[in-house]
């Protein structure tokens, strides 16, 4: 499958459709500098892009990936998090957790199509999502931030557990362990992390 993209480059996410394969749409992340860092941006432009996709009537499936090759989600713009208040900094956790728990609510299937690092918040959203597919060649799925002091604070702690167990996300959570694509897939729950070649927008998945 191709991504077909409809690039906005004024928006750091955006939905778009699949062309030759209706049903369906994608959200591309589109902050190549930083790998899609999550900022405040990033997340208004992923909450409005569900909004639209929840209003699309011919959406059967729904697939977050980047809009640059060997990217998928390097986590919390940490940049950004410098400048915040204290009182911005626990806006933006709440909102982020808002938005995740609102994917992990849709009403059609969700897939993170992981191309490159999936860290911190961007494995929160994988997660977050029905299914994982990572290439072949990711080297970078964790929690790093753990290794800061800093739990994870996106609903992995609680989805991590769901899907792998409770030993094997206690491990990753408390060590920041970083895992490549085969590890993730070996993790044991064969339904939380499939496989591919690549998954970049111009490869089949």
């Amino acid at each position: 499958m191709s991504f077909t993209l409809k690039n906005d480059t004024l928006a750091q996410a955006y939905l778009h459709k699949v062309q030759g394969h209706p049903g369906v749409y994608c959200i591309a992340l589109n902050r190549p500098r930083s790998r899609n860092a999550i900022s405040v941006q990033l997340l208004k432009d992923i909450q409005t892009s569900l909004e639209l996709a929840i209003n699309e009537k011919g959406l059967n499936v729904l697939i977050f990936y980047s809009s640059t090759s060997g990217s998928f989600c390097s986590g919390a713009d940490l940049k950004e998090r410098r400048t915040m208040t204290e009182a911005q900094v626990r806006e933006f956790l709440a909102n982020i957790r808002n938005v995740f728990n609102h994917i992990d609510d849709l009403p059609f299937p969700t897939i993170a199509a992981i191309d490159g690092p999936a860290m911190g918040g961007g494995l929160e959203l994988a997660l977050a999502c029905d299914f994982r597919i990572a290439a072949s060649e990711v080297d970078k799925i964790s929690f790093p931030e753990v290794r800061l002091g800093i739990i994870p604070g996106a609903g992995g702690t609680q989805r991590a557990p769901r899907l792998i167990g409770m030993t094997k996300a206690k491990e990753l959570i408390f060590t920041g362990k970083e895992l490549v694509a085969h590890e993730a897939l070996d993790l044991g729950d064969s339904h939380s992390f499939l496989a591919a070649s690549s998954c970049s927008m111009n490869s089949p998945l």
